[in-house]
């Protein structure tokens, strides 16, 4: 099929609005060449939508974890936390199952947030295992548990770490709050819906079906789909994890991110994602 070089320059033009410096960053290069040599996979349409998505596409690298995370205490501080309160704030990782396995990108961020903390001089706890807060504060009363994360995808990860910790770790007054520096707006909503707070520093909403630029979003739908299909994505993933239709890329791509950014697929077509899972 191929890519015209008025679509290779539109592309560019693409990349450069997002800030996305090809010639000054090799990470960013690769990334241009993975997204011409996907395009040429894929007939007009296709490539016309992947570009428009593009366009649209939100990354956030490890620099920028910093700001954000100064961002989301302050949206603690100013909605969630009145200093002086009569009750301790515990800052966690978010972890789906509290019991086994090791926090990632949330000990990451546990990390940040405990720093901008005791640069603002906020009295704090913070641990990367739930059950020290049963072990060191027995007898608290009134505690804020924090529960972060880099990424709120369709808020499933955080809907069970909050029931778990809930379960297993929490007494009668504690309150639970989760925290991100990205989240998706239906992910949000589902852990509203379900009673838990949360909160984030930038929401996004849904790629595709919540356009407000796309002239056909039936057919844009559809478009996909059949990207999926010839990449031969497993329903659970269609359209990102939960149909989340994110388009964003963080330390690494969320699955609720479309496929077609961080999938390579399987069959007879073949391509490196532009994008690390």
């Amino acid at each position: 099929m191929g890519v015209t070089a008025e679509k290779i320059d539109r592309l560019r033009e693409i990349f450069a609005a997002n800030g996305w410096d090809i010639g000054g960053d090799e990470a960013v290069a690769n990334r241009f060449d993975r997204m011409v040599n996907l395009m040429s996979h894929l007939e007009p349409p296709a490539q016309e939508l992947l570009m428009h998505l593009t366009s649209d596409f939100l990354v956030q690298t490890f620099p920028e974890y910093g700001s954000r995370t100064s961002e989301l205490v302050a949206i603690l501080l100013n909605q969630h936390y009145e200093r002086g309160r009569d009750g301790p704030l515990i800052v966690l990782p978010m972890m789906k199952d509290w019991s086994s396995g090791e926090p990632k990108s949330g000990a990451m961020i546990t990390y940040l947030v405990r720093a901008e903390l005791k640069r603002r001089q906020i009295p704090h706890h913070s641990w990367d295992r739930a059950h020290l807060v049963r072990e060191r504060l027995p007898s608290r009363c009134n505690a804020l548990i924090f529960i972060v994360d880099d990424f709120i995808g369709s808020g499933d990860t955080a809907l069970a770490a909050c029931t778990n910790f809930s379960a297993q770790f929490a007494n009668d007054t504690d309150q639970v709050l989760v925290g991100a520096l990205v989240a998706q707006e239906a992910g949000l909503s589902s852990l509203r819906n379900a009673g838990v707070k949360a909160c984030s520093v930038i929401v996004r909403r849904r790629g595709i079906s919540d356009s407000s630029t796309l002239p056909n979003i039936t057919e844009a739908l559809s478009t996909m789909d059949g990207i999926e299909t010839l990449m031969n994505v497993p329903g659970t993933y269609k359209r990102g994890f939960r149909r989340s239709e994110a388009l964003v890329s963080l330390v690494r791509c969320p699955n609720n991110t479309f496929p077609v950014y961080w999938k390579t697929p399987t069959g007879e077509v073949g391509w490196i994602p532009p994008f690390d899972r």
